[in-house]
């Protein structure tokens, strides 16, 4: 082989050697990509779970807080409710008692007016009576 076909040869060989090079250094720096790529996606699951973690205790403390609350409004409006009831409750059974007080009063009052009318009426009766006779009895 003529030596210019060997320095050919060998040029082709140092072109093919560098792209192998080139090939593997391009190789090199996907794989350190990647691999920077693992640890930044592991860092960032650690950081979400630190962030989920940390928004479930603030959720969870959240809502406890909510059912305390819940709880003394929940107490408090049931013991207004049952103040208004008892209230309503005895201002019904007083309103009733002097409703009835004022009934019994007005049918004394009725009863005892019906009596002084017909006390009234009787002596008026017996005074005509006296005056001019008893016409239905008979004597004048």
């Amino acid at each position: 082989m003529p030596e210019s076909d060997l320095i050919q040869r060998q040029r082709r060989i140092l072109a093919d050697l560098a792209q192998l090079v080139v090939a593997r250094d391009d190789d090199h720096a996907e794989k350190e990509l990647a691999a920077k790529l693992d640890v930044l996606e592991a860092e960032f699951r650690q950081a979400s779970d630190v962030v989920r973690s940390k928004h479930d205790t603030e959720l969870a403390s959240a809502e406890a807080d909510f059912q305390l609350q819940r709880g003394r409004v929940t107490s408090a409006v049931q013991k207004a409710t049952d103040e208004v009831q008892s209230t309503y409750r005895q201002v019904s059974e007083q309103a009733l008692a002097d409703c009835e007080k004022e009934r019994a009063e007005a049918q004394r009052v009725c009863d005892d007016t019906l009596f002084e009318i017909a006390g009234m009426f009787e002596a008026g009766e017996n005074a005509l009576k006296a005056k001019y006779g008893d016409i239905e009895g008979g004597t004048e």
